[in-house]
């Protein structure tokens, strides 16, 4: 019998693993995206009636931010307990992060004003991205997340990709979310400070409910939060690092370097803010894909 078809089966196996493996090295690096929105989720005149009075409630998401989300003095950023949370015995919280987000499910977010828009997807972005960990716990990193193809033999999908809510009959993966409707429809850069991706190098996440009401006042706040820490922004001399937010969504922060200088003034204290302005170097970017949960853990 000859060795030749065993060996090109020998070739083939191999060559479908190191596939595989290229694969999951690509999904893994948070690769850049285009804000091209959706026609579906495009504002209507109803999102701009000042009749539109109509609230989503997210008491729900804000109890398990209340339970389960906290400070850390040490990591001078926020971090989100998940083992706390898997291990709860009774599974209540487990079930109310679900009820919520199934309610959020049930409904049509277009029929709301722009703001409660906004804040619907932001709080529906981080309620599934916890949720999403949670399933999947216990894992360092968001991007160990992954979903094979049925076959087995496609592309792996990746965190961003996977498809993770039903809204209004349309599935919806992360990246859908965050590209395709909240950085595409809005145009709005602070977005990026409120929409949270599991990771110690992400800005906050936020530990109040993103609401209607008071909207400005959270994404200032958050604005100014990440861009005064160092993950965000650490000028030492002329040398500068920045998060790799503002390399891989670089045209949400102006057309050009000084454009971005003056995004990262604009919420910068005052000696950092100073120390921007006369700042004419090269940038360096960094990111930290630890999960954001507690230091002990």
């Amino acid at each position: 019998m000859s060795s030749k078809p065993v060996l090109i089966k020998v070739l083939l196996s191999l060559m479908t693993i190191s596939g595989l493996l290229a694969a999951y090295w690509l999904y893994s690096l948070y690769q850049a995206r285009s804000a091209n929105p959706i026609d579906y989720w495009q504002l209507t005149e109803q999102a701009y009636d000042s009749d539109n009075l109509k609230t989503i409630d997210h008491s729900s998401w804000q109890a398990i931010l209340t339970d389960y989300a906290s400070y850390s003095q040490a990591l001078n950023a926020t971090v989100f307990d998940y083992a706390k949370l898997a291990a709860d015995d009774d599974h209540h919280a487990r079930q109310q992060l679900k009820n919520y987000l199934q309610a959020l499910q049930t409904i049509d977010p277009r029929a709301f004003n722009h703001r409660q828009q906004f804040a619907y997807w932001v709080n529906l972005y981080n309620a599934l991205t916890v949720d999403l960990v949670l399933s999947n716990y216990p894992v360092d990193s968001i991007r160990e997340i992954h979903q094979l193809p049925i076959d087995g033999l496609g592309e792996i999908i990746g965190p961003w990709d996977i498809k993770v809510a039903n809204i209004a009959g349309k599935e919806l993966s992360l990246n859908q979310i965050e590209h395709g409707i909240l950085r595409s429809i809005w145009q709005e850069p602070r977005v990026h400070y409120v929409i949270n991706c599991a990771s110690r190098g992400c800005p906050n996440l936020p530990l109040q409910a993103i609401t209607a009401e008071r909207l400005e006042q959270q994404l200032t706040t958050a604005a100014q939060d990440f861009i005064n820490h160092p993950r965000a922004v650490d000028l030492q001399g002329n040398k500068l690092a920045l998060s790799s937010i503002y390399n891989w969504f670089a045209e949400d922060f102006g057309e050009d370097q000084n454009a971005l200088i003056n995004h990262l003034s604009q919420y910068a204290k005052p000696a950092l803010q100073q120390a921007l302005m006369k700042f004419n170097g090269d940038i360096d970017y960094q990111y930290n894909w630890q999960l954001n949960q507690p230091l002990n853990e």
